[in-house]
Protein backbone atom coordinates (compact mmCIF):
# COMPACT_ATOMS: atom_id res chain seq x y z
CA UNK A 1 0.00 0.00 0.00
CA UNK A 2 1.29 3.46 -0.94
CA UNK A 3 0.48 6.63 1.01
CA UNK A 4 0.46 10.05 -0.67
CA UNK A 5 0.05 13.06 1.60
CA UNK A 6 -1.61 16.27 0.43
CA UNK A 7 -0.70 19.29 2.61
CA UNK A 8 -2.59 22.57 2.23
CA UNK A 9 -3.40 25.49 4.51
CA UNK A 10 -6.81 24.05 5.42
CA UNK A 11 -5.41 20.69 6.50
CA UNK A 12 -3.79 17.40 5.53
CA UNK A 13 -5.39 14.66 3.47
CA UNK A 14 -3.85 11.21 3.35
CA UNK A 15 -4.44 9.28 0.13
CA UNK A 16 -3.98 5.52 0.31
CA UNK A 17 -3.42 3.52 -2.86
CA UNK A 18 -4.22 -0.13 -2.29
CA UNK A 19 -5.35 -1.88 0.87
CA UNK A 20 -9.01 -2.21 -0.13
CA UNK A 21 -11.66 -2.57 2.56
CA UNK A 22 -9.09 -3.45 5.20
CA UNK A 23 -7.54 0.00 4.70
CA UNK A 24 -10.93 1.63 5.31
CA UNK A 25 -11.70 -0.40 8.43
CA UNK A 26 -8.33 0.38 9.96
CA UNK A 27 -9.01 4.13 9.70
CA UNK A 28 -12.48 4.28 11.19
CA UNK A 29 -11.49 4.70 14.84
CA UNK A 30 -13.38 7.96 15.26
CA UNK A 31 -14.52 9.84 18.39
CA UNK A 32 -18.03 10.33 17.02
CA UNK A 33 -20.53 8.38 14.96
CA UNK A 34 -19.67 7.39 11.40
CA UNK A 35 -22.14 7.48 8.51
CA UNK A 36 -21.79 6.23 4.94
CA UNK A 37 -23.15 7.83 1.77
CA UNK A 38 -23.16 5.70 -1.37
CA UNK A 39 -25.17 5.25 -4.55
CA UNK A 40 -27.53 2.46 -5.55
CA UNK A 41 -25.04 0.79 -7.91
CA UNK A 42 -22.17 0.69 -5.42
CA UNK A 43 -24.51 -0.41 -2.64
CA UNK A 44 -25.73 -3.39 -4.66
CA UNK A 45 -22.13 -4.45 -5.40
CA UNK A 46 -20.43 -3.87 -2.08
CA UNK A 47 -22.95 -3.52 0.74
CA UNK A 48 -21.77 -6.77 2.30
CA UNK A 49 -18.27 -5.26 2.55
CA UNK A 50 -19.36 -2.02 4.24
CA UNK A 51 -18.41 -1.53 7.89
CA UNK A 52 -21.33 -1.66 10.32
CA UNK A 53 -22.45 1.99 10.19
CA UNK A 54 -25.70 3.62 9.00
CA UNK A 55 -25.77 3.76 5.19
CA UNK A 56 -27.56 6.51 3.24
CA UNK A 57 -28.16 5.40 -0.35
CA UNK A 58 -28.85 7.83 -3.20
CA UNK A 59 -29.86 6.96 -6.75
CA UNK A 60 -26.87 6.50 -9.06
CA UNK A 61 -26.35 9.23 -11.66
CA UNK A 62 -25.94 12.98 -11.97
CA UNK A 63 -29.57 13.67 -11.00
CA UNK A 64 -28.64 12.97 -7.39
CA UNK A 65 -25.99 15.72 -7.47
CA UNK A 66 -28.44 18.45 -6.54
CA UNK A 67 -29.45 20.90 -3.80
CA UNK A 68 -32.54 18.80 -3.17
CA UNK A 69 -30.49 15.67 -2.45
CA UNK A 70 -28.05 17.68 -0.35
CA UNK A 71 -30.95 18.92 1.78
CA UNK A 72 -32.46 15.44 2.07
CA UNK A 73 -29.18 13.94 3.26
CA UNK A 74 -28.70 16.68 5.85
CA UNK A 75 -32.18 16.02 7.25
CA UNK A 76 -31.58 12.26 7.30
CA UNK A 77 -28.26 12.68 9.11
CA UNK A 78 -29.90 14.84 11.75
CA UNK A 79 -32.61 12.21 12.22
CA UNK A 80 -29.96 9.50 12.68
CA UNK A 81 -28.24 11.45 15.42
CA UNK A 82 -25.19 12.79 13.57
CA UNK A 83 -23.40 15.61 15.37
CA UNK A 84 -20.35 17.89 15.11
CA UNK A 85 -18.00 14.97 15.88
CA UNK A 86 -19.38 12.65 13.22
CA UNK A 87 -17.47 11.36 10.18
CA UNK A 88 -19.15 11.11 6.78
CA UNK A 89 -17.65 8.50 4.43
CA UNK A 90 -18.54 8.66 0.73
CA UNK A 91 -18.14 5.31 -1.03
CA UNK A 92 -18.48 5.57 -4.80
CA UNK A 93 -17.46 7.66 -7.78
CA UNK A 94 -17.20 11.38 -8.41
CA UNK A 95 -20.88 12.08 -7.87
CA UNK A 96 -20.75 10.50 -4.41
CA UNK A 97 -17.56 12.30 -3.36
CA UNK A 98 -18.90 15.64 -4.63
CA UNK A 99 -22.17 15.17 -2.76
CA UNK A 100 -20.54 13.81 0.40
CA UNK A 101 -18.04 16.67 0.54
CA UNK A 102 -20.73 19.30 0.16
CA UNK A 103 -23.01 17.71 2.78
CA UNK A 104 -20.06 17.48 5.17
CA UNK A 105 -19.25 21.15 4.54
CA UNK A 106 -22.79 22.28 5.35
CA UNK A 107 -24.00 19.93 8.09
CA UNK A 108 -23.77 21.77 11.43
CA UNK A 109 -21.39 24.18 9.65
CA UNK A 110 -18.91 21.45 8.90
CA UNK A 111 -18.02 17.89 9.89
CA UNK A 112 -15.18 15.61 8.79
CA UNK A 113 -15.47 13.45 5.69
CA UNK A 114 -13.50 10.76 3.87
CA UNK A 115 -13.84 8.98 0.53
CA UNK A 116 -13.48 5.46 -0.80
CA UNK A 117 -13.15 6.03 -4.55
CA UNK A 118 -14.56 3.14 -6.57
CA UNK A 119 -14.21 4.52 -10.13
CA UNK A 120 -11.14 5.36 -12.20
CA UNK A 121 -12.33 8.96 -12.59
CA UNK A 122 -12.70 9.40 -8.83
CA UNK A 123 -9.33 7.78 -8.09
CA UNK A 124 -7.34 9.99 -10.46
CA UNK A 125 -9.34 13.19 -10.18
CA UNK A 126 -12.77 13.74 -8.60
CA UNK A 127 -11.98 12.33 -5.16
CA UNK A 128 -8.66 14.19 -4.82
CA UNK A 129 -8.13 17.85 -4.02
CA UNK A 130 -11.09 18.94 -1.90
CA UNK A 131 -13.36 20.43 -4.58
CA UNK A 132 -16.97 19.36 -4.27
CA UNK A 133 -20.30 20.64 -5.45
CA UNK A 134 -23.63 20.06 -7.12
CA UNK A 135 -25.33 20.93 -10.38
CA UNK A 136 -28.19 23.40 -10.71
CA UNK A 137 -30.24 24.55 -13.67
CA UNK A 138 -28.34 22.24 -15.99
CA UNK A 139 -25.03 23.89 -15.07
CA UNK A 140 -22.25 21.52 -14.02
CA UNK A 141 -20.80 22.02 -10.51
CA UNK A 142 -22.09 25.59 -10.30
CA UNK A 143 -22.34 25.51 -6.48
CA UNK A 144 -19.88 23.99 -4.06
CA UNK A 145 -17.10 24.41 -1.54
CA UNK A 146 -13.45 23.56 -0.98
CA UNK A 147 -13.10 21.02 1.84
CA UNK A 148 -10.33 18.48 2.13
CA UNK A 149 -11.34 14.96 3.21
CA UNK A 150 -9.49 13.38 6.12
CA UNK A 151 -8.40 10.53 3.87
CA UNK A 152 -9.10 8.97 0.47
CA UNK A 153 -8.77 5.27 -0.35
CA UNK A 154 -8.09 4.24 -3.95
CA UNK A 155 -7.62 0.66 -5.06
CA UNK A 156 -7.64 -0.87 -8.57
CA UNK A 157 -9.61 -3.83 -7.19
CA UNK A 158 -12.72 -1.62 -7.23
CA UNK A 159 -12.33 -1.15 -11.00
CA UNK A 160 -13.00 -4.82 -11.77
CA UNK A 161 -16.77 -4.21 -11.49
CA UNK A 162 -16.71 -0.91 -13.39
CA UNK A 163 -18.81 -0.76 -16.59
CA UNK A 164 -16.74 -0.12 -19.72
CA UNK A 165 -18.25 3.32 -20.34
CA UNK A 166 -17.32 4.42 -16.81
CA UNK A 167 -13.80 3.07 -17.20
CA UNK A 168 -13.41 5.01 -20.45
CA UNK A 169 -14.69 8.12 -18.71
CA UNK A 170 -11.84 7.86 -16.22
CA UNK A 171 -9.33 7.46 -19.04
CA UNK A 172 -10.36 10.88 -20.35
CA UNK A 173 -8.96 12.41 -17.17
CA UNK A 174 -5.83 10.23 -17.36
CA UNK A 175 -5.11 11.67 -20.81
CA UNK A 176 -5.42 15.15 -19.29
CA UNK A 177 -2.64 14.44 -16.79
CA UNK A 178 -0.38 13.18 -19.55
CA UNK A 179 -0.93 16.43 -21.44
CA UNK A 180 -0.54 18.94 -18.60
CA UNK A 181 2.14 17.43 -16.42
CA UNK A 182 3.67 14.08 -17.37
CA UNK A 183 4.52 13.33 -20.99
CA UNK A 184 5.43 9.77 -20.01
CA UNK A 185 1.78 9.04 -19.13
CA UNK A 186 0.76 10.11 -22.64
CA UNK A 187 3.49 7.95 -24.20
CA UNK A 188 2.36 4.95 -22.18
CA UNK A 189 -1.24 5.54 -23.26
CA UNK A 190 -0.06 5.61 -26.87
CA UNK A 191 1.84 2.38 -26.28
CA UNK A 192 -1.25 0.75 -24.80
CA UNK A 193 -3.99 2.03 -27.10
CA UNK A 194 -2.29 2.96 -30.38
CA UNK A 195 0.43 0.31 -30.73
CA UNK A 196 -1.27 -2.23 -28.44
CA UNK A 197 2.06 -3.34 -26.99
CA UNK A 198 1.43 -2.57 -23.32
CA UNK A 199 -0.37 -5.13 -21.11
CA UNK A 200 -3.59 -4.01 -19.41
CA UNK A 201 -3.20 -5.86 -16.14
CA UNK A 202 -0.66 -3.55 -14.54
CA UNK A 203 -1.53 -0.32 -16.35
CA UNK A 204 -3.88 1.12 -13.72
CA UNK A 205 -1.66 0.09 -10.83
CA UNK A 206 1.17 2.16 -12.26
CA UNK A 207 -0.64 5.14 -13.76
CA UNK A 208 -3.17 5.96 -11.00
CA UNK A 209 -0.56 6.92 -8.36
CA UNK A 210 1.23 9.08 -10.95
CA UNK A 211 -1.99 10.99 -11.69
CA UNK A 212 -2.64 11.42 -7.96
CA UNK A 213 0.86 12.81 -7.42
CA UNK A 214 0.42 15.35 -10.25
CA UNK A 215 -2.86 16.55 -8.81
CA UNK A 216 -1.64 16.74 -5.21
CA UNK A 217 1.43 18.73 -6.29
CA UNK A 218 -0.76 21.23 -8.14
CA UNK A 219 -3.32 21.51 -5.33
CA UNK A 220 -0.57 22.09 -2.76
CA UNK A 221 0.53 25.11 -4.79
CA UNK A 222 -3.00 26.43 -5.36
CA UNK A 223 -5.77 24.91 -3.24
CA UNK A 224 -8.53 27.39 -4.11
CA UNK A 225 -7.94 27.47 -7.89
CA UNK A 226 -6.63 31.01 -8.11
CA UNK A 227 -3.84 30.17 -10.54
CA UNK A 228 -1.95 26.99 -11.38
CA UNK A 229 -4.78 24.65 -10.34
CA UNK A 230 -6.67 25.90 -13.38
CA UNK A 231 -4.39 23.66 -15.46
CA UNK A 232 -6.59 20.80 -14.24
CA UNK A 233 -9.41 22.34 -16.27
CA UNK A 234 -7.86 21.34 -19.60
CA UNK A 235 -10.77 20.26 -21.80
CA UNK A 236 -13.36 21.24 -19.21
CA UNK A 237 -14.55 24.55 -20.68
CA UNK A 238 -16.08 22.86 -23.71
CA UNK A 239 -16.29 19.51 -21.90
CA UNK A 240 -18.76 20.60 -19.21
CA UNK A 241 -20.97 22.19 -21.85
CA UNK A 242 -20.83 19.04 -24.00
CA UNK A 243 -21.66 16.91 -20.96
CA UNK A 244 -24.68 19.07 -20.13
CA UNK A 245 -25.88 19.18 -23.74
CA UNK A 246 -25.44 15.48 -24.57
CA UNK A 247 -25.47 13.50 -21.32
CA UNK A 248 -22.14 11.88 -22.22
CA UNK A 249 -20.04 10.58 -19.30
CA UNK A 250 -17.85 13.29 -17.81
CA UNK A 251 -14.50 11.97 -19.03
CA UNK A 252 -15.78 11.37 -22.56
CA UNK A 253 -17.11 14.94 -22.73
CA UNK A 254 -13.77 16.19 -21.39
CA UNK A 255 -11.98 14.19 -24.11
CA UNK A 256 -14.00 16.12 -26.71
CA UNK A 257 -13.02 19.29 -24.84
CA UNK A 258 -9.34 18.24 -24.97
CA UNK A 259 -9.58 17.67 -28.72
CA UNK A 260 -11.13 21.14 -29.06
CA UNK A 261 -8.40 22.71 -26.90
CA UNK A 262 -5.72 20.96 -28.99
CA UNK A 263 -7.28 22.29 -32.18
CA UNK A 264 -7.40 25.92 -31.04
CA UNK A 265 -3.92 25.55 -29.55
CA UNK A 266 -2.71 24.57 -33.02
CA UNK A 267 -4.57 27.49 -34.60
CA UNK A 268 -2.94 29.85 -32.07
CA UNK A 269 0.50 28.54 -32.99
CA UNK A 270 1.11 26.90 -29.60
CA UNK A 271 0.85 23.28 -30.70
CA UNK A 272 2.31 21.60 -33.75
CA UNK A 273 0.12 19.87 -36.33
CA UNK A 274 1.84 16.53 -35.60
CA UNK A 275 1.21 16.73 -31.87
CA UNK A 276 -2.41 17.74 -32.36
CA UNK A 277 -2.83 14.73 -34.69
CA UNK A 278 -1.27 12.41 -32.09
CA UNK A 279 -3.63 13.66 -29.39
CA UNK A 280 -6.69 13.22 -31.57
CA UNK A 281 -5.57 9.79 -32.75
CA UNK A 282 -5.06 8.58 -29.19
CA UNK A 283 -8.49 9.82 -28.10
CA UNK A 284 -10.09 8.09 -31.11
CA UNK A 285 -8.25 4.81 -30.42
CA UNK A 286 -9.50 4.96 -26.83
CA UNK A 287 -13.11 5.36 -28.11
CA UNK A 288 -13.33 8.72 -26.36
CA UNK A 289 -14.55 10.75 -29.34
CA UNK A 290 -18.01 9.40 -30.27
CA UNK A 291 -19.99 11.58 -32.70
CA UNK A 292 -21.87 14.44 -31.04
CA UNK A 293 -25.58 14.80 -31.74
CA UNK A 294 -26.35 18.32 -30.55
CA UNK A 295 -28.02 21.36 -32.05
CA UNK A 296 -25.63 24.00 -33.38
CA UNK A 297 -25.12 26.80 -30.89
CA UNK A 298 -26.24 24.85 -27.83
CA UNK A 299 -22.73 24.14 -26.55
CA UNK A 300 -21.51 27.70 -27.08
CA UNK A 301 -24.57 28.93 -25.18
CA UNK A 302 -23.79 26.68 -22.22
CA UNK A 303 -20.15 27.85 -22.11
CA UNK A 304 -21.45 31.31 -21.18
CA UNK A 305 -22.64 29.80 -17.88
CA UNK A 306 -19.26 28.20 -17.11
CA UNK A 307 -18.25 28.69 -13.46
CA UNK A 308 -14.71 29.61 -14.58
CA UNK A 309 -16.02 32.76 -16.27
CA UNK A 310 -14.94 36.10 -14.79
CA UNK A 311 -16.82 39.03 -16.32
CA UNK A 312 -16.43 38.50 -20.07
CA UNK A 313 -13.35 36.28 -19.92
CA UNK A 314 -12.65 32.61 -19.29
CA UNK A 315 -9.33 31.18 -18.09
CA UNK A 316 -8.68 28.78 -20.96
CA UNK A 317 -6.04 26.04 -20.92
CA UNK A 318 -3.95 25.82 -24.09
CA UNK A 319 -1.45 23.11 -24.97
CA UNK A 320 2.10 24.15 -25.85
CA UNK A 321 3.16 20.56 -26.38
CA UNK A 322 2.45 17.08 -25.07
CA UNK A 323 3.17 17.44 -21.36
CA UNK A 324 3.05 21.25 -21.28
CA UNK A 325 0.06 23.56 -20.88
CA UNK A 326 -0.53 27.25 -20.23
CA UNK A 327 -3.46 29.26 -18.87
CA UNK A 328 -4.62 32.44 -20.59
CA UNK A 329 -7.64 34.67 -20.17
CA UNK A 330 -9.68 34.61 -23.37
CA UNK A 331 -12.76 36.74 -24.14
CA UNK A 332 -15.90 34.65 -24.10
CA UNK A 333 -16.86 35.87 -27.56
CA UNK A 334 -13.57 34.50 -28.95
CA UNK A 335 -14.20 31.07 -27.42
CA UNK A 336 -17.75 31.08 -28.76
CA UNK A 337 -16.35 31.93 -32.18
CA UNK A 338 -14.06 28.92 -32.02
CA UNK A 339 -16.95 26.69 -30.93
CA UNK A 340 -19.24 27.91 -33.72
CA UNK A 341 -16.46 27.36 -36.26
CA UNK A 342 -16.40 23.71 -35.18
CA UNK A 343 -20.19 23.48 -35.38
CA UNK A 344 -20.81 23.63 -31.62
Amino acid sequence: MEKIRLRVESGICEIYFGGGWESLLSRLCYPGNTFIITDSNVNSLYKDKFPDFPVLVVEAGEKSKSFQMTSELIVRLAGLGADRNSLLVGIGGGMVSDLTGLVASLFMRGIDCAFVSTTLLAQVDAGIGGKNGVNAGGIKNIAGTFRQPEFVICDPLFLSTLPLNEYRSGLGEVVKYGLIGNRDIFLRLEERYVSGSSPENDFCESVIPECIKIKTAIVEMDEKEGGKRRLLNLGHTAGHAIEAATGLPHGVAVAHGIAFAALVSEEMGYLSYDERERIEKLLEQMDLLPPLDVAEGKISGLVFLDKKRAMKDISFVFLKGIGEAVIEKVPLEVINGWLKKKGY
